[in-house]
């Protein structure tokens, strides 16, 4: 027998489905919309996950992103996509204001960023990615650190309780934002995901940041997080160690994850709570055009190298081709 969820969970696809068999038929866009104010009057939705700022559950606040998306609606599509997060009061507690607070993040804003670049993997064979990534920083006289297990076991960082709690969930990408956190609050430096390829490797990484305080890259779109409208990707962080902020988010996380539980790792460990903490003082936002979009994953690499020549000879100044060669 179906559980009360699945049933919601089945409606909702059902919902999606009449939209994309019609393609931009407004009157199955309307039967769809009609289906999913439905489901957000079942008694039981709440079981759909934690609620959004407009207190719909999360999958069911997803699913209408969807439909809009579907029904190439840009004014529910931006509004859908902005309160995809979690009910401010629900959080703010973990992250007061307070002006010593402030005030020490601002010198933090003054130190200088550790000429290192760090990279995580966990579990299989290394990508092609790192040895690229390594090269790069050896070329500008920047060291290199990849991190693996063993490594972070001698940092103390598989003893953490949240990071041994994500593995045992197989919440890897949860796991990894743990640990980055870790690196960054002791050594200091760049951490870039192993998901990223230099699109212009004579970029030195003095090209594309600043060499003093905290800094990250926008995630594209509004998110109404923390009373202001952006959230921070932590894919690439660049940061001077023992920076208040990431001792900080460290401190929370566990908390904060509790409170959100069964929810993606955005939400948990990743961008959400990396913004709350990084933006209690001054922090360095870095261009969004540093991004140079994406290719399919398993991409082979000389494809991924064809693509970035081309991104290198157009006119833009992306550094970023996000691949994922596993």
């Amino acid at each position: 027998m179906m559980s009360a969820k699945d049933r919601l969970i089945a409606e909702i696809d059902a919902a999606l489905a009449l939209a994309r068999a019609g393609g931009m038929d407004q009157a199955r866009l309307k039967q769809a919309w009609a289906a999913l104010d439905r489901i957000a009057a079942d008694p039981q939705v709440g079981l759909l996950g934690q609620p959004t700022q407009l207190g719909l559950p999360r999958k069911l606040h997803s699913a209408r992103l969807r439909l809009a998306k579907l029904a190439g609606d840009p004014v529910q599509m931006t509004g859908l996509r902005a309160t995809a997060v979690p009910p401010q009061d629900l959080l703010a507690d973990l992250f007061p204001a307070d002006p010593a607070t402030r005030a020490a993040h601002a010198r933090a804003a003054g130190q200088p960023v550790t000429r290192m670049v760090h990279q995580l993997w966990v579990g299989g064979p290394v990508p092609p990615n790192c040895g690229i990534w390594r090269a790069w920083a050896l070329r500008h006289g920047w060291d290199y650190r990849l991190w693996q297990e063993t490594d972070l076991a001698r940092l103390g960082v598989t003893s953490d309780p949240l990071y041994l709690a994500m593995r045992a969930a197989g919440d890897l990408p949860g796991a990894v934002d743990v640990a980055r956190y870790h690196v960054l609050a002791h050594w200091g430096g760049l951490y870039l995901d192993c998901d990223w390829y230099p699109i212009r490797p004579e970029l030195s990484p003095e090209d594309i940041l600043p060499p003093y305080g905290l800094s990250a890259i926008p995630e594209a779109g509004p998110r109404l997080v923390g009373g202001a409208g952006m959230l921070l990707a932590n894919g690439t962080i660049a940061t001077p160690p023992q920076h208040p902020a990431i001792l900080w988010l460290l401190q929370v996380l566990p908390e904060f994850a509790a409170r959100l539980p069964g929810t993606p790792a955005w939400w948990q460990t990743g961008p959400l709570p990396f913004t709350l903490a990084a933006r209690r003082g001054p922090v360095n936002v870095l261009d969004i055009g540093l991004l140079g979009g994406s290719v399919p994953r398993g991409t082979p690499l000389a494809e991924v190298q064809a693509k970035a020549q081309e991104l290198a000879a157009g006119p833009g100044a992306e550094f970023l081709l996000e691949w994922k060669s596993w």
